[in-house]
C-alpha cells in the first residue's frame, strides 16, 4: 500500500449514501487491511525481537495495530489498520476512525517520551513519522487530510506544530496618539508593523525547537512574566500558570519553554484593532501552547477555550517538566502556521490550509472548476501534483484526476480541486 495517488468521488468498493471526495492510496482494496512498514524508527532500546516496547491496547481500538518486525536484524514498526473502520463512509463511522487514530498517535507519544531514561524504543520524533506514514496510506476525505497530517481541528481553531512547518508572525503593537488633549478617538490603535517567520524544528532531545541555531545551542534563561493566581483545582495560592507574552524567538529558545509537543489556538474572540482592554488578555490573543505529554496538551488546550470564564489548566503540583506554556506574542500579533511546497521547482511557503485551486488562483490560471470536459480548455495548460508515498522507499509519487469529475461538487460542497497542500508537495502548472 502506497501513495494518495487518486481523488476519487466516493470510496471505492463501498457503499455510501452521500458521496465526498477521498484521496485513495495507490492500490486500495476495501476489503483488505492497510499494512505500513518504517524502517529506521527503531530506538537503542528496540534491539532485537519481537513485542518489545509495545503500544498497550485498549478494548475499543481495534483500528490501529502496532507490532516490530526484526526480520533481517533491523526492526522496523509495522502498523496494520483494520479495513472494516477504515473504510466507513458515514460522518459516524468516520467520528469514530478519527478517534481512534488520535489515542493511536498519543499511545506513539508516549512511548517515544517515557522510555527515553532507559533508551528510547523511538529516535527522536518518530512518533511523528509513524503517525505521518500511517496518514498517508489510509482513504480520506479531501477535508479530513489536515486532520490527520496536523491534527487540524476546524471548530477549535488549532493545529499542532510539526517539524517543518514555519510561523509566519504579523505584529501589531498599540500607538498611542496624544492630539493636545482633544483625545485621538480610533486613531489610538494597535497598528501593522511588518511580519517576521519562525522556524518549527525538532531539537536533539525531540523537542520542538524554533530555529535550527535554538536547537543546537544551551538554551538561555530569559526573565518572562508570569501571571500567577489561586489555582481552583488544588487550592493552593503560590501556583503559577505560565501564561506568558513574547517577542519572538529568543522567548521561545528560553529553558522553561522546552516542550515537546506545541499547539497554536486561535481564540473564539479578537479584541478590536481600535478597542485595545487594558492588559492584554490571552484569551483574545492567538496563542501558542506547549507541554511534554499529549494528555497534559489535551488538557491545555480544552481550558484555553474557556479562559474568559475560568482559569487555565496546569497540574496540581507543577514542575519545570510537567507545567504547560500559554504564550501569546506582544501586541495583537497575528500567527500563521505555514508549509513548504515546491511550485514549478521554486520553494513556496503557503498558509495551512490552502487549497491547489487555491494557489492555481495565485498563478493568475482559469478557474480549475471550468476544465471540464465540455468546456474548452487551453492547449498550454498542465497540471502535475506529486506527494511523497506511505511505503516503501517513501518517495513521491503523483496524485491523479478524474475528468468526469472536474466541475462535479461532493456532499461537503467541495470539488476534487480543493486538495489541500502538505509539507513537500511538488506541484507543476
Amino acid at each position: 500500500m502506497g501513495s494518495h495517488s487518486n481523488v476519487s468521488l466516493g470510496m471505492p468498493g463501498v457503499a455510501q449514501s452521500n458521496e465526498y471526495f477521498y484521496l485513495i492510496p495507490n492500490g486500495f482494496n476495501a476489503a483488505t487491511n492497510i499494512q505500513v512498514t518504517i524502517d529506521g524508527i527503531a530506538g537503542p532500546a528496540m534491539t532485537s525481537g519481537s513485542g518489545l516496547c509495545p503500544i498497550p491496547k485498549t478494548p475499543w481500538q481495534d483500528s490501529f495495530n502496532f507490532s516490530w518486525n526484526n526480520d533481517g536484524g533491523q526492526p522496523s514498526a509495522v502498523v496494520t489498520i483494520a479495513a472494516a473502520t477504515a473504510t466507513g463512509t458515514t460522518d459516524a463511522e468516520r467520528t469514530a476512525l478519527k478517534k481512534d487514530f488520535d489515542t493511536f498517535v498519543t499511545q506513539l507519544r508516549n512511548l517515544e517520551a517515557t522510555s527515553e531514561a532507559a533508551g528510547s524504543c523511538l529516535i527522536p520524533g518518530g512518533a511523528a513519522i509513524i503517525a505521518n506514514r500511517v496518514a498517508l496510506a489510509m482513504p480520506l476525505r479531501l477535508n479530513e487530510t489536515l486532520g490527520y497530517y496536523y491534527n487540524f481541528n476546524c471548530n477549535d481553531r488549532w493545529i499542532d506544530l510539526i517539524p517543518g512547518m514555519r510561523l509566519q508572525v504579523q505584529a501589531a503593537p498599540y500607538s498611542y496618539i496624544d492630539l493636545a488633549g482633544r483625545g485621538a478617538g480610533k486613531s489610538n490603535s494597535y497598528v501593522a508593523s511588518g511580519q517576521y517567520e519562525i522556524d518549527v524544528t525538532i531539537g536533539p532531545h525531540g523537542n520542538i525547537a524554533f530555529s535550527g541555531w535554538s536547537g543546537a545551542i544551551q538554551p538561555p534563561k530569559v526573565s518572562h512574566i508570569y501571571v500567577q493566581n489561586d489555582n481552583a483545582q488544588s487550592g493552593q495560592s503560590n501556583d503559577i500558570t505560565y501564561e506568558i507574552q513574547v517577542l519572538g524567538l529568543a522567548d521561545l529558545a528560553a529553558q522553561d519553554t522546552l516542550k515537546r509537543h506545541w499547539r497554536l489556538v486561535w481564540p473564539a474572540n479578537l479584541s478590536g484593532a481600535t478597542t485595545p482592554q487594558g492588559d492584554p488578555l490571552i484569551y483574545e490573543n492567538a496563542t501558542l501552547i506547549g507541554c511534554n505529554s499529549p494528555l497534559s496538551l489535551e488538557k491545555a488546550a480544552s481550558s484555553f477555550k474557556s479562559a474568559s470564564t475560568q482559569e487555565l489548566w496546569y497540574p496540581q503540583a507543577p514542575t519545570v517538566d510537567t507545567v504547560p506554556i500559554y504564550a501569546f506574542f506582544t501586541g495583537r500579533a497575528t500567527i500563521i502556521p505555514q508549509v513548504s511546497v515546491t511550485v514549478n521547482g521554486a520553494q513556496r511557503w503557503l498558509a495551512a490550509g490552502t487549497t491547489l485551486r487555491q494557489l492555481s488562483m495565485q498563478f493568475g490560471l482559469p478557474s480549475l472548476l471550468q476544465m471540464a470536459p465540455a468546456n474548452a480548455m487551453p492547449n498550454s495548460f498542465a497540471l502535475q501534483i506529486k506527494r511523497y508515498a506511505a511505503a516503501g522507499s517513501y518517495e513521491l509519487q503523483p496524485i491523479t484526476f478524474s475528468a468526469n469529475n472536474q466541475s462535479t461538487f461532493d456532499h461537503a460542497g467541495n470539488t476534487m480541486w480543493d486538495l489541500p497542500l502538505m509539507c513537500g508537495d511538488n506541484i507543476n502548472f
